[in-house]
Order: structure tokens, then sequence, then C-alpha cells
């Protein structure tokens, strides 16, 4: 049952219910085309200004990486916030469920669940090709790699406890 709620919560979500297919298929790869764009933008700013920072000090890039990184995660945490309540706090979900058999905590974990899930695809954008830039250019080790690859799952616990946290008045 917890898989077909998140599933009905990406279908809401991705606007799965158009009939025309190709109009479906533009669609997702105007979108695939778009955050590819927004990736080699990003990284390509991110790295002319550590360019720039390098020039002055070398321990000043590093902390350019962290504030950059601070700064994903507080937009991470608005942007989880405003769709933890559209989702959590859906008024139709009421009408559509009230008739199945489905337990509260089951509803709400799987609300949860797709919240981290949307997280963590932002944290992925974001955050990932920063790090991995980050590394390639310093020509740091593997393990480091695999960090930047682990680091989007690990941040967006932290996200969804603190938007957690703030959704409950």
């Amino acid at each position: 049952m917890l898989i077909e709620l998140m599933y009905k919560e990406f279908k809401n979500e991705l606007n799965i219910t158009s009939e025309n297919k190709v109009i479906r298929f533009f669609s997702i790869l105007f979108k695939l085309i778009f955050i590819g764009l927004f990736i080699t933008l990003e990284v390509f700013i991110f790295l002319s200004l550590d360019k720039k920072i390098t020039k002055y000090s070398s321990y000043g890039s590093y902390d350019f990486l962290i504030f950059f990184l601070f700064i994903m995660l507080i937009i991470g945490i608005f942007s989880s916030l405003i769709k933890a309540r559209k989702v959590l706090f859906n008024k139709l979900d009421s009408t559509i469920l009230f008739t199945l058999p489905i337990s509260n905590s089951t509803l709400v974990f799987s609300k949860i669940i797709f919240i981290y899930i949307k997280s963590v695809l932002l944290n992925l954008i974001i955050s990932t090709p920063l790090l991995i830039s980050y590394g390639s250019s310093r020509g740091f080790m593997p393990y480091y790699y695999i960090f930047s690859l682990l680091y989007p799952f690990i941040i967006s616990l932290f996200i969804i406890g603190v938007t957690l946290i703030l959704l409950v008045p």
C-alpha cells in the first residue's frame, strides 16, 4: 500500500494524467535539457568564482564551497517546507483515501518518503555536481567522489528533519 500511495503522489506531482504522449515526451525532454543546462551553468559559475578566490587564498576556496553548500541547505529546507505543506495538508486526500483501509501512519510515512525523494533529487542536481567539480579541480582521492554521491542522501535526512520540526505549528 505504501508504494501505491507514493505512486499517487508522484503521479500528482508529474501530472501524468495528460492523454497526449507526444506532449508528455516533449515536456520530459524539455525538463531534462533544462536540468542539463542548469548544471552546466552552475558548475561554470562555481569554477570561475573558485579560480578567482584561489588567487587570494587557498583556504578561501574550501570556505566558499562550504558557504555555497550551506546556502543550498537553506534553500533545500525552504523548498521542502513548501512541498511538505502541500503534500501533508492536501485537502483532497481525505475524500480520496477516506474509503480505503489505510492507516494514518502509513499515509504520513509515504508522504514523508515522497518529500525525502524530492529532496534527494534536488540535492543530486545542485550539490553533487559542485562537489564533483571541486574534487576534480583539486585532484582528490576516489573516496571523496563516493562521499559526493552519498552527500544528497545524508543531507536530505537533515533537511527532512528540520522541515518536519518547522512544519508543526
